[in-house]
């Protein structure tokens, strides 16, 4: 077995599955590139914009923890452009566990739907995936529905 993550969901969907040696060109690829930081503190500051906190100098002031400064940029960089969809909105927040994708044997992979907020009755989940370039396709997005009902 070897130390590497396994890749998140939406990663999976983007592996292309007509011959064995392109997906692992693809795999190879993936893990030539992985990045020392996250998105959660720029997540975190958008969620807090759902919540009501519709001041984006304190939201992206949020993002300033970040040790790295490609981090702190790129968190700053999501807070920028997802946090104003928030506001002007009433709606009501709420957690959602982290949760794993089975697939195959003793293999799971990570998704983060991190919170749902509900909107004028209706529920509405919460994704973000900040790609540059490398965003799915339809028929990668169209692989979503199914695996989403089943952790509805």
């Amino acid at each position: 077995m070897t130390d590497l993550p396994t890749p998140a969901v939406p990663d999976l969907a983007r592996i292309p599955g007509s011959t064995v040696s392109e997906a692992v060109a693809w795999l190879l690829a993936y893990y030539d590139v992985m990045v020392p930081w996250n998105y959660r503190s720029g997540t975190r500051c958008v969620k807090g914009a759902y919540r009501g906190l519709h001041n984006l100098q304190q939201l992206l002031a949020g993002c300033d923890c970040e040790k790295i400064d490609q981090s702190r940029k790129s968190n700053r960089e999501i807070v920028t452009l997802a946090a104003p969809l928030a506001f002007g909105r009433s709606t009501q927040v709420f957690d959602l566990p982290r949760q794993r994708f089975s697939f195959g044997q003793r293999r799971f992979a990570g998704y983060r739907i991190p919170f749902f907020f509900v909107e004028g009755g209706v529920i509405k989940l919460y994704f973000l995936q900040p790609r540059k370039g490398t965003s799915p396709t339809y028929d990668q997005l169209a692989w979503w529905p199914p695996f989403i009902s089943a952790i509805c």
